[in-house]
């Protein structure tokens, strides 16, 4: 350990913004299609256990209710107050991984209850035991897991039950815990009472992995075929699979580093998960990474310097980069020696400038929504030190600003739902605006208008629905889908008081046309075309989802302006599988190179929401690598 410690020594790292929340909400990206989540399932009444989400970050809704569970010594969940998880493994956990399972709970210190069959207990004997041995609850799952539902005489029913103590009693030597979940979830009110009279209590569950479906499970494989297809294919390849295999064990790396991660969906229907860093001693997301790095950096003995900006890289005679030229505020300036240089100083973004030059985007249409003074410091050095100029790209997102509209508030989130009525400066119609829903992709519709903006429509019936009943279309974590907005009306006012040029009010289709400066014709004949749509259920301009077709009422009319922006540039330097920077022959820099929002081809011409937090993962996936490399280089 010592000489890790003082290898680092060796290393400069540059770090103004080393990382970016690459979706606004500091994820560690590891995201998998389909089924790697949380499913939805749905209530039914043929005796099928079925759950429904219908609020975020409030308990899962069965059909049927704790209470009525309770007369047959049967639940599904614990007391919503007391934050305590109950894990549980049935039939569907096997495929060779129950030994993986219990090392991990003994290493967490963690009991779990394990309901087993007959057939397990046959054969894997040993693995009962030491579920036992290691004080796990070893559960009834039946002999032979049939759907217990049909079993209605209750002779049939006591034998699939008590065959199963009897085999475990000959295994283990002990009695088997009354503990029993039905096969399938399928259960009867007259299997409930059996049970029960057997003394037995009836666990479901109130959340589930769906491991059952082997040839559906996610994989590492899926995940990088997913993401090269939805970055068009012109992502680097090797680098996605290399962060796609390594993103599981760097969530394990930063988790020892005392980084605690809450596993999440952005949307209730939606089975793919994200893992959101949620604290490190009383911080969280971005914010909470940075501050467990700094202290796992501080306790190795690392020098930081802030507010000390490097300026140029010192090459040697042979072109290998060995140090870094900074300055600091006071004017104070510092030539440090290194073995190695890192850069990590979060792209460009922040210069207008360079957007335009670099990325050929007009600035004053396509904005940085969080500037904190990233300028594309470490690219220009590295290029000035033979790096090649690399592609660049964004973390774009569909937004609004103006007086009166405060950031991420209550009428900053109608800018991105679906059931609105967009128009552009010339008062047309545009879109299907259930683009919300891809807010990456709706700032390209956005930014391809005239002038690069354009007005969301609602009125006061969808007001009453944002606050009552909750937003359709959430920004990421931070205002999850379904979260009401109660202070809605209130920031309404509010702008209408300080006369906004962000959100205009009107009483009738004219006079918001007036307001917005758009031809009122032209906007007449968008409101009156799509509530025809609203009407028959069907856009057959743009082909609008049906589910968020909503009539505007016309009595009160409201409009926010829709801009798009970016959370970060993402690219500017091309780099190998360590994470070395290339020059222009496409070779190395020897002793330089370069992370996170930096790197060029990671993401494609447009962010997919499918991958969001992809730049926040890269980022610290990329730069502890690229560690790891450069000490590797300076064996």
């Amino acid at each position: 350990m010592g000489d890790f410690i003082k290898k680092w020594f060796h290393l400069l790292l540059i770090f103004v913004f080393a990382y970016l929340a690459g979706s606004l909400a500091g994820q560690a990206n590891s995201r998998f299609r389909s089924v790697n989540g949380i499913p939805i399932y749905s209530a039914s009444a043929d005796g099928n256990w079925g759950l429904s989400f219908p609020n975020p970050g409030q308990s899962p809704v069965g059909n049927t209710t704790n209470d009525y569970l309770k007369q047959f010594n049967a639940c599904y969940m614990g007391d919503p107050d007391e934050k305590v998880i109950y894990l549980t493994f049935d039939a569907g956990y096997e495929n060779g991984n129950t030994e993986k399972i219990l090392d991990a709970l003994k290493k967490h210190g963690v009991h779990a209850a394990f309901f087993v069959v007959g057939n397990y207990l046959e054969t894997s004997p040993d693995l009962v035991k030491r579920m036992a041995a290691e004080g796990h609850i070893v559960g009834n799952h039946t002999y032979h897991h049939p759907d217990m539902s049909k079993i209605s005489d209750k002779q049939s029913f006591e034998k699939e039950l008590k065959d199963l103590e009897a085999l475990y009693t000959k295994v283990t030597g002990q009695t088997m815990k009354k503990y029993y979940r039905p096969p399938q979830g399928k259960y009867s009110e007259n299997n409930l009472k059996m049970a029960q009279e057997m003394g037995y209590k009836t666990f479901f569950w109130s959340l589930a992995y769906v491991d059952w479906y082997q040839d559906k499970q996610p994989s590492k494989e899926e995940a990088f075929k997913t993401l090269m297809e939805k970055h068009g294919y012109v992502i680097d390849a090797a680098k996605t699979k290399d962060y796609v295999e390594g993103s599981a064990e760097n969530i394990s790396w930063l988790a020892g580093h005392g980084i605690k991660f809450e596993v999440v969906r952005m949307t209730p229907w939606e089975a793919a998960t994200w893992h959101v860093i949620s604290d490190y001693k009383g911080t969280n997301h971005g914010a909470g990474l940075i501050k467990g790095l700094k202290d796992a950096a501080d306790k190795a003995g690392v020098e930081t310097k802030l507010g000390t900006p490097a300026t140029e890289l010192i090459l040697n005679k042979e072109g290998a980069v060995v140090g870094a030229k900074a300055a600091d505020e006071k004017g104070n300036t510092y030539t440090i020696s290194a073995k190695a240089v890192i850069l990590a100083t979060g792209g460009f973004g922040d210069d207008p400038q360079k957007v335009k030059d670099w990325a050929h985007r007009d600035p004053e249409g396509w904005k940085s929504s969080v500037p904190i003074g990233k300028t594309g410091d470490g690219i220009i050095m590295a290029t000035k030190a033979g790096a090649a100029m690399g592609n660049v790209s964004f973390v774009q997102h569909l937004g609004t600003e103006g007086k009166g509209i405060k950031f991420l508030g209550n009428l900053y989130a109608t800018s991105w739902q679906p059931s609105a009525l967009w128009v552009n400066c010339d008062g047309n119609r545009f879109s299907n605006e259930d683009v919300a829903f891809s807010f990456a992709q709706a700032a390209n519709a956005i930014y391809a208008q005239p002038h690069h903006y354009g007005w969301s429509i609602f009125d006061d019936s969808q007001v009453k629905y944002m606050m009552e009943k909750g937003v359709d279309s959430g920004i990421g974590v931070l205002i999850p889908v379904g979260q009401k907005l109660p202070n809605l009306q209130k920031e309404i006012d509010e702008a209408v008081a300080v006369k906004s040029d962000g959100f205009k009010a009107a009483d009738s289709v004219a006079q918001l046309a007036k307001e917005l400066s758009v031809p009122e014709a032209n906007l007449q004949k968008a409101v009156d075309q799509y509530n025809k749509a609203c009407e028959v259920g069907y856009d057959g301009e743009y082909y609008k989802e049906k589910a968020y077709l909503r009539p505007l009422n016309t009595k009160k009319l409201y409009a926010i302006k829709l801009k798009a922006y970016f959370f970060s540039s993402y690219g500017g330097l091309n780099t190998n599988r360590k994470h070395q920077v290339l020059d222009k022959n496409n070779k190395p820099i020897k002793g330089l190179y370069a992370t996170g929002l930096e790197v060029s081809d990671m993401v494609g011409p447009t962010y997919s929401t499918w991958s969001s937090g992809h730049a926040f993962g890269f980022a610290s996936y990329s730069g502890r690598h690229a560690a790891l490399n450069a000490i590797e280089e300076m064996k």
